[in-house]
């Protein structure tokens, strides 16, 4: 995702006029009415992975269980040129939350390195990247030679983008491999660009495709890390929402309809004691490919959870299916 296109990504291209609903717009008697207060670092990234790689999403959910125990949308890069840091690079110490998403980014890709083997700078513009790779300026780079990566100071708390060099760090290669950018950490990263040029695309389902209920889809939901520490996160956690087909055809499914405007349908959200976070789309129809997964991931921070009898909770849904409501594990 390498370029200085950054006011088309600030609209959040590819989320097809999906957006966040009002405190007024409530779409089933089970969602409380919509907190209009935003809530965390909310990240609006809809990823999708054939049939090939479900099974590899799903051992990507295992491995944060096992490691643990637009918002986004910001473009940024990989140079492959060992060329200096651009100048008046800053260096800095990551913030606590660096070495939880540094986790989330080894959990999904399957790679493992010692996180502070990389060392980070901050720049206060764009980040100037290597002529040959075309890409101009962007919001971060990984340098390869250096292992050091540099991220604007506007960036230095953007879960997406700041987990997207991470990735770079930690497949040590070239380009962006679809396999990590799109299939097992798509939703977890920010893929624009050169970096949604390279993955692909899924096409959409052909007009005459078989048309199934929402209910049909298997949704769910995981908390990272499963025990969050105020110390050592920062009070950081991350609410990942899938939501896959099961058949091994593409099809559309049917969204319930908004009551109060039948013209459009939620689709991911959360919600919590206080209310509902979820997003839009027109009409009552979505897309799905062959054993397709789409995934959304919520950056949260355990301030944003309001309590009730002591305890903080939050559960995900995707349109009219609500999952269980999964209570957070919070330790000094």
């Amino acid at each position: 995702m390498c370029s200085d296109e950054a006011a088309r990504i600030a609209a959040t291209k590819g989320l097809k006029r999906e957006t966040r609903a009002t405190a007024r717009d409530r779409f089933a008697d089970t969602i409380p009415a919509v907190n209009s207060k935003t809530q965390g670092h909310m990240t609006r990234i809809i990823v999708r992975t054939s049939r090939a790689r479900a099974s590899h999403a799903l051992q990507w959910a295992q491995l944060f269980l096992l490691f643990f125990g637009l918002t986004a949308g910001l473009t940024a890069c990989a140079s492959t040129a060992v060329a200096p840091l651009p100048e008046e690079s800053r260096q800095f110490t990551p913030p606590p939350q660096y070495a939880l998403w540094w986790k989330m980014a080894e959990a999904c890709s399957g790679r493992q390195r010692d996180f502070n083997s990389v060392k980070w700078y901050r720049h206060a513009d764009f980040v100037p990247t290597a002529p040959s790779t075309g890409d101009g300026a962007v919001q971060g780079e990984y340098f390869y030679g250096l292992n050091s990566v540099v991220i604007t100071d506007n960036s230095i708390n953007n879960p997406m983008v700041v987990r997207h060099e991470m990735l770079h760090a930690l497949i040590d290669q070239k380009g962006h491999p679809a396999a990590e950018f799109r299939d097992s950490c798509g939703g977890l990263v920010t893929c624009f660009d050169a970096c949604e040029r390279a993955v692909g695309k899924i096409p959409v389902a052909s007009v005459d495709a078989e048309v199934i209920d929402v209910t049909k889809l298997a949704v769910s939901q995981s908390v990272a890390p499963q025990n969050i520490s105020m110390s050592m996160d920062g009070g950081y956690f991350a609410l990942i929402v899938q939501v896959t087909n099961p058949l091994d055809h593409a099809v559309w499914v049917r969204l319930k309809p908004q009551p109060t405007d039948p013209k459009r349908a939620a689709t991911f959200g959360y919600a919590t004691v206080m209310g509902a976070q979820y997003d839009n789309v027109d009409g009552d129809l979505v897309s799905f490919g062959p054993g397709e997964t789409k995934r959304v991931v919520y950056d949260l921070t355990v301030n944003d959870i309001p309590q009730q009898d002591g305890q903080r909770s939050v559960r995900a849904f995707y349109n009219a299916t609500m999952l269980d409501k999964e209570l957070l594990t919070i330790t000094n």
